[in-house]
């Protein structure tokens, strides 16, 4: 029970902005395909919730002793976890509402999802070749039999559990399939189809049309396949082992992390029951509320990349803009100098961040530069700019906060090498996480020092600061105290 009203719990809150997610996907105004990819960012958001913060909630409501903190809105774990359940399946209730929506208006325009039953002989034989060029060589089925324990299932995977039986038999044979999700393997394939039509498959469903290509050695005259997915308690628990480095005791907690207990299974509903009883007897889930019936297709965070097919119904993507006190070709610190630089992101480019760091590595007058670091891009142009720097004879002095929840092992393979090129790194304040985004280049010119600041909002990662709205102030004006 509440017994403090006037504060918002932050979970019941964040299943609220969550919601306000799950509205641009029915704002009718957003280009249709764009609402479909909002539908992939608003469960790939919830699929995070619930393995951290249910999670959590679920570890609390275990303790014998709970008490409401100024934190929790005055709620303690146990009466909290059933508001959040009924509102995570009320969430999940409206979002598979709104994706049949959002099919039947791509229906109408001319745009189509197909499953395995719905193929003419010519995307048959396509399908079937796809599976034996692109999806086959990386399956590999797990046989379920009663005295072997289930291999490891990895979080954040979809897989297909497999039945095949004989009518007059009422023993079947069960089966797992990782369904494989690359760049070179993608969950959407766009099928040849006639006229102006545009016809898309699941992977799974080309999985589901081969399964006679994958289990021919098997007698059985019926076979089925039926998604399925395990989310994780994605806690991570860093030991106070003092021999032990940072470094080594963040490798172990992500190691045991991708361990973490099931919460929970998500199952096609049409799943028959001997199928799911055994899928859940061999993960040793005893807990019925952690076995939730879902749709078709799991893992609906790969709307986020369904491909762009019709260009009239995505949005118009307009290139970032360079801001006009910056002229091509020239140095950024004197700019600055004159003036302060404030950007907008996505509306401004972040080049202008990646050459102050650049310029700042050739420039024989900076000595130092210091920097906080969070989240990067894949192949980040920032940590090459810090590593041109240290080469050039530069100070780097880097904060790198390794607690970015689901970074961390990015931030880890960051961290050593920008060691190896030899800048001092700061792993973090113990106890307190760093969201801060600075950088401070000391520059000595020929009559004094100066010092070049850029504050943020936002991530140093170029690829996200062309989606996010964040904004970055560049200055060399002195803190007034």
């Amino acid at each position: 029970m509440a017994i403090n009203p006037t504060v918002n719990n932050r979970d019941l809150s964040w299943l609220s902005f969550n919601d306000r997610v799950l509205q641009e996907v029915q704002d009718q105004s957003v280009p249709l395909l764009q609402r479909l990819r909002f539908l992939g960012i608003f469960s790939n958001n919830l699929d995070e919730f619930i393995k951290v913060r249910v999670a959590n909630v679920i570890r609390f409501s275990r303790l014998k002793e709970q008490k409401p903190t100024r934190f929790s809105g005055g709620y303690i774990a146990k009466d909290l976890l059933p508001l959040i359940n009924e509102k995570v399946a009320e969430a999940r209730q409206k979002s598979s509402a709104t994706y049949q929506a959002i099919l039947q208006e791509m229906e109408e325009n001319n745009i189509y999802l197909l499953n395995e039953t719905q193929l003419n002989e010519e995307q048959k034989t396509f399908c079937r070749e796809y599976f034996s060029n692109v999806i086959s060589p990386h399956l590999v089925p797990l046989m379920l039999r009663k005295s072997m324990h289930i291999p490891f299932l990895n979080d954040n995977k979809i897989y297909l559990a497999v039945r095949m039986s004989m009518h007059k038999k009422s023993r079947a044979r069960y089966a797992i399939l990782q369904i494989p999700v690359t760049s070179g393997c993608p969950r959407f394939i766009v099928l040849p189809s006639a006229n102006e039509r545009k016809e898309i498959i699941f992977i799974d469903d080309i999985i589901r049309l081969c399964l006679d290509e994958i289990f021919f050695m098997f007698n059985y005259e019926e076979i089925t396949a039926h998604t399925f997915k395990i989310m994780r308690d994605a806690l991570l628990t860093i030991d106070d082992d003092i021999s032990k480095s940072v470094i080594e005791k963040m490798e172990d907690g992500i190691q045991n992390r991708e361990h973490g207990d099931p919460v929970p299974l998500i199952y096609g509903h049409q799943m028959p029951e001997d199928l799911l009883e055994t899928l859940a007897g061999k993960l040793k889930l005893r807990n019925l509320e952690l076995i939730t019936p879902g749709g078709r297709y799991h893992l609906l965070r790969d709307l986020m990349k369904f491909p762009s097919i019709r260009r009239e119904l995505e949005n118009v993507n307009h290139p970032p803009i360079s801001h006009p006190a910056v002229q091509l070709n020239s140095s950024i610190f004197q700019v600055i100098k004159k003036q302060d630089i404030l950007l907008n992101y996505p509306y401004h480019t972040f080049n202008h961040l990646i050459d102050f760091l650049r310029e700042a590595a050739i420039d024989p007058h900076v000595e130092r530069i210091c920097i906080t670091l969070y989240r990067t891009a894949d192949h980040s142009k920032v940590i090459n700019a810090l590593v041109n720097a240290v080469k050039n004879g530069k100070e780097v002095i880097v904060l790198l906060e390794l607690l970015a929840r689901f970074d961390e092992e990015q931030n880890i393979e960051n961290s050593e090498r920008l060691q190896r090129e030899g800048i001092k790194i700061v792993h973090g304040i113990p106890g307190i996480k760093v969201h801060s985004k600075l950088v401070l280049i000391e520059h000595r010119g020929k009559a004094n020092q100066q010092g070049f600041v850029y504050i943020g909002t936002g991530n140093f990662n170029e690829s996200t600061a062309r989606i996010y709205g964040d904004f970055g102030l560049f200055t060399s004006h002195p803190p007034r105290l």
